[in-house]
């Protein structure tokens, strides 16, 4: 599947992680084994984007037999926006479909078209929070 969004793999996963802590935590920890599971992902790439997140305050993280991670702020506190600026710095926006432009972008339609959508993007990822992805997964999954 080709990715429209100017989202990178890491930060769709910190955004995933997020939203499994919140809909399966219920307060509890999980451990990155635990979410890399539900999230089928790998869990040395997680445990990276991770650290991110803790160090951006986003999550708490503890060590141990009942450690894990837990969200440090409310779910409805955290923006989609602001978890891909921690993880990717800038939202890249696409101007042109070609790798080099071919053209002036003052007048290009499609330079025009990318930089409106751009613009739609970057406002429905401020607007959506953490606690708007109402995701489902088998809790059973975690206990194992």
């Amino acid at each position: 599947m080709i990715n429209s969004l100017p989202i990178s793999e890491a930060s769709n996963l910190a955004i995933h992680a997020l939203a499994a802590i919140h809909n399966l935590g219920a307060g509890k920890r999980l451990s990155v084994a635990q979410i890399a599971k539900v999230l089928d992902v790998s869990q040395s790439h997680l445990a990276k984007v991770m650290q991110k997140l803790v160090k951006a305050g986003f999550v708490d993280s503890t060590r141990g037999a009942n450690g894990g991670f837990i969200l440090a702020k409310s779910a409805k506190s955290i923006s989609l926006f602001a978890v891909v600026k921690v993880i990717d710095a800038e939202l890249k926006v696409q101007h042109c479909l070609f790798e080099e432009p071919r053209c002036t972008e003052e007048n290009c339609v499609i330079a025009q078209l990318q930089q409106e959508i751009g613009a739609v993007v970057v406002k429905r990822l401020k607007e959506a929070k953490i606690a708007d992805i109402k995701v489902t997964f088998k809790r059973e999954e975690l206990l194992h």
